[in-house]
């Protein structure tokens, strides 16, 4: 199952449930039991995958939300912050936050405000979109970019010699 997938299932969900946290379990092998169905796993898997990221989570009678941020995001509630409590911010971070192209995303963080659902289902949300983000961001990264062969100067010598010579 990929990640667009699971993402789908979780959106979809109205509650955790054992064949939910198996689907966790078959992509993600360090999902804890009942990751659909607990805050506290739902956070031991985001702590897993994700260390040092900051998250935030929220319930009232309306709607259960969830927030995901990368650490040093300005973003962040407290974006007084400049380095999260746990001092987890460094060199990944800030290359995600000060990528050209990715970092404003990284920075906005990652947000879900479900009506209906549970917690744990919208802090699995946020987490799936931030994996799929982080997975197109490194295949991004790892293809390289096509480009014309640029001309150097012993490139046009060469073709000058054998010109003359030919």
């Amino acid at each position: 199952m990929d990640l667009k997938e699971l993402l789908r299932q979780v959106e979809t969900a109205r509650s955790g449930t054992a064949e939910l946290d198996g689907a966790f379990a078959s992509v993600f092998p360090s999902a804890p039991r009942k990751v659909t169905r607990s805050i506290d796993a739902a956070v031991r898997l985001i702590e897993i995958e994700l260390p040092g990221w900051w998250w935030t989570c929220g319930y009232c009678m309306l709607s259960n939300d969830a927030s995901l941020y990368v650490p040093g995001s300005h973003r962040f509630p407290y974006a007084a912050v400049k380095m999260g409590p746990d001092f987890r911010s460094g060199p990944e971070a800030l290359r995600l936050l000060n990528d050209p192209k990715w970092g404003r995303r990284f920075d906005d963080g990652f947000h879900r405000d479900r009506r209906g659902g549970t917690v744990p289902l919208a802090m699995l949300a946020i987490f799936l979109e931030a994996k799929i983000t982080l997975a197109k961001f490194q295949s991004e990264r790892l293809t390289p970019v096509k480009s014309k062969k640029s001309i150097t100067t012993s490139d046009r010598q060469s073709r000058r010699t054998q010109r003359q010579r030919g």
